[in-house]
């Protein structure tokens, strides 16, 4: 097992030594190391896996920010103002306001340092937000996205241009761009896997050294002084750009942490999720939850939020396994896939067979599964299945999203005798399915508004034209497959952090020399908020919060 307990500076022997170390190469980590090593700080990133991007190049790419320079560009009228009462109206009492201000007000900053830096970002048209109109007149029909160009990887350069973390389903059709030139050229990259790029390629031209399969081991710290915290002042990394030996690292300035959260760690997720089972998770082995241990053993604080509101899809399994041979949760390293149900000739539902949410919009779906009987002390809606038809197979819908293959699905010419081998209730199950077809040949579903919330019919753009995500459930045979809990690198817990994006104690004072950006750092800006694009936002601004704070001379540490 790795240890992540952090050492005095007794005998101050280094291998190397940097003004400001990155441990993470996610838009956290490579937004802190574009910001330090622009303003001439000696900068060094380093990544355990090996490849760079982290969860940001898995993500869909956007950032949210209101009142941003792309949506006022385009004569959109919204305000920073308006788009923090939105986050206030979400937040449920969780957030801190002084956070919350501070995140949206320093955005603009961040894009416009970011963006004069290289990095190239558009505005995403006609996306509203998630809960545009219910919140009204502070949520936006649009404007408020906006993601990356797509990226042409030769731009990295041989060196780095296969070192950049991919993923399965990036495509032009996801970015917006069908029928544009770059939408035919093999090197380009779209979407998460564009955003990762522009950041990598802008902190190699900034002057940042970048290096993967170095992993941290513990963080090395100074001795304390009266009434402060020992500063940090380096890191260990164990075999360093894959060699075979730890080596001491200094950071005269200070080291952010940004190496995501902890979904690979099943303790950790068992502690701060109130694991359901099944459960695992759609990202890389690596996510281990360092910062959590590290961040501890330094005398940080870890805040945490209701395991309901965290960032987690529905997903299905693949039959596909890792290469790697990890220690996971995730089924014996059987890669899953992100599922969600927005086609035709399907539903979900829990053991009683009854529909609980609906399924195209995933905050209200995963919110219900957290509901609590609380006289039978159950929860009612774990586990959940996917029900379809054999219509389903052949909607225009599955050549956008592959879905569950066959062989993972319970397989019946009845309702009734599927129902039996999966698990659910017969009776239950009959009903919910005569009801939804009804509703079907309707063309409205008047239980749960199936497909109807603006955010979800602008996003389903990419879908073949003229599929509705209403279809009946009546061809046989019938398939049911038990639907999984996957987290995405966003978990409840993280480390508390000031407005510098400084990792603090207990007691609120900042730990000398350590900082903390994207999911590493606790949600006490959003609370109980879920919002697309908020999570890359965060990872932007406080990267760039971070940077700037070290850069200053008065967080030197002491020799």
């Amino acid at each position: 097992m790795t240890s992540h307990s952090s050492s005095a500076d007794v005998d101050g022997r280094w291998d190397e030594e940097y003004d400001i170390i990155c441990v993470g190469s996610g838009i956290g980590g490579l937004s802190g190391a574009i910001t330090a090593a622009s303003k001439g700080l000696k900068t060094l990133v380093v990544e355990k896996t090996s490849q760079f991007g982290g969860v940001t190049a898995l993500s869909g790419g956007q950032i949210w920010s209101p009142a941003n320079k792309y949506q006022l560009a385009r004569g959109i009228e919204d305000s920073v103002e308006d788009g923090i009462r939105y986050i206030e109206a979400l937040a449920d009492g969780w957030a801190n306001d002084r956070m919350t201000r501070n995140l949206f007000n320093t955005a603009n900053e961040a894009v416009d340092f970011l963006e004069e830096k290289g990095v190239k970002f558009r505005m995403i048209p006609n996306l509203p937000d998630y809960y545009y109109p219910d919140l009204r007149p502070f949520a936006k029909q649009d404007g408020r996205y906006f993601d990356a160009e797509p990226f042409d990887l030769r731009r990295l350069g041989d060196g780095y241009r296969h070192k950049l973390r991919h993923k399965a389903w990036s495509s032009p059709e996801m970015a917006g761009i069908t029928g544009r030139p770059e939408a035919q050229r093999q090197d380009c990259v779209y979407t998460g896997e564009a955003l990762a790029g522009y950041f990598l390629q802008a902190a190699l031209e900034a002057g940042a050294t970048c290096r993967t399969n170095s992993p941290v081991t513990r963080l090395i710290r100074g001795e304390a002084e009266a009434g402060t915290s020992p500063r940090v002042t380096g890191v260990v990394v164990k075999g360093l750009d894959g060699g075979g030996r730890e080596q001491r690292i200094r950071a005269t300035r200070g080291v952010l942490l940004a190496v995501g959260g902890y979904d690979h760690n099943s303790a950790l997720v068992h502690r701060y999720e109130g694991r359901f089972e099944p459960y695992g998770t759609l990202v890389f082995p690596g996510i281990d939850g360092d910062h959590l241990a590290m961040g501890a053993d330094a005398g940080a604080a870890i805040a945490t939020l209701p395991p309901s509101r965290s960032i987690v899809q529905r997903a299905v399994r693949t039959g596909i396994r890792r290469d790697e041979d990890v220690s996971s949760p995730t089924w014996d390293n059987e890669i899953l896939a992100m599922y969600w149900p927005v086609g035709p000739h399907e539903i979900v539902v829990n053991r009683a067979g009854k529909r609980f949410a609906d399924e195209t919009f995933y905050p209200e779906l995963h919110a219900s599964l957290h509901v609590l009987d609380p006289v039978r002390h159950v929860h009612p809606h774990w586990p959940t299945w996917l029900i379809m038809d054999d219509n389903y197979w052949s909607s225009p819908m599955r050549r956008q999203q592959p879905g569950p293959p066959k062989e993972q699905c319970h397989v019946a010419d009845t309702l009734d005798e599927l129902a039996t081998k999966a698990g659910i209730n017969p009776l239950g199950l009959k009903s919910t399915v005569d009801r939804y077809n009804d509703m079907c040949r309707q063309g409205r579903d008047d239980d749960f508004h199936r497909g109807e919330r603006p955010w979800v019919t602008s996003s389903l753009a990419f879908a073949p034209l003229g599929t509705s995500p209403l279809g009946p459930i009546e061809q046989a045979p019938f398939y049911a497959t038990k639907l999984i809990q996957a987290f995405l690198g966003v978990g409840a817990a993280g480390l508390e952090i000031n407005q510098h994006a400084q990792v603090v104690r207990q007691d609120g004072r900042p730990i000398p020399g350590l900082y903390a950006a994207g999911n590493s750092a606790a949600r006490t800006d959003l609370g109980m908020m879920l919002q697309s694009g908020v999570t890359n936002l965060r990872g932007m601004v406080y990267g760039f919060l971070a940077a700037k704070h070290m850069a200053d001379d008065g967080c030197r540490s002491r020799l």
